[in-house]
């Protein structure tokens, strides 16, 4: 999962996550519907206006802050559904546009990898 933010503090973020989850979902035409029972995340990739982040430094910045890098299962309440419209449904990729209840909708792709 990648998200990429348009300006925090005049700045250009872009975090991309490597996510394992578990629970149930139900697709309605184009709608997909997720509920969470449980959801991993940690970070795979980080690019601060423009320049990659080494990972180490995000272990070094959480000692120095005592604060934890956001992962996405701090988001995430287990249980929680949530609704995504299905944009590009093919066998080995998918588009879903998020429907943010919170905010700006946003898109996530999926990529089938063997």
């Amino acid at each position: 999962m990648s998200y990429k933010a348009d300006k925090i503090d005049n700045s250009d973020i872009y975090v991309s996550y490597l996510i394992n989850g578990a629970g149930d979902w139900e697709i309605n035409d184009k709608e997909l519907i997720i509920s969470l029972n449980n959801l991993k995340s940690t970070p795979e990739k980080v690019i601060y206006n423009g320049e990659n982040i080494d990972l180490k430094d995000l272990s070094l910045l959480e000692n120095i802050t005592h604060k934890k890098f956001p992962a996405v299962e701090d988001m995430i309440a287990n249980g929680a559904s949530q609704s995504y419209k299905v944009i590009i449904d093919e066998h080995n990729y998918k588009t879903l546009d998020v429907i943010n209840p919170f905010g700006k909708d946003f898109n996530i792709e999926m990529y089938r990898e063997k």
